[in-house]
């Protein structure tokens, strides 16, 4: 949600554009892999297999 958020604001504040909706996925994945460490280690391995689902998901787009 948060990366939905920003790239909102950059739209409307920054008249930035956005390239695809794929972008977004991809910086999604990136802050989820930047939180990675944070995580109870019972979690650690839904995370990864998470990433891994969407990260293919977003690479056949």
């Amino acid at each position: 949600m948060w990366t939905i958020w920003k790239a909102r604001n950059d739209v409307v504040f920054n008249k930035k554009t956005v390239a695809s909706p794929v972008a977004i996925v991809y910086k999604t994945l990136m802050l989820v892999k930047t939180w990675r460490p944070l995580l109870k280690p019972k979690l650690k391995p839904l995370v990864d297999d998470m990433i891994s689902l969407v990260s293919a998901s977003a690479a056949a787009m």
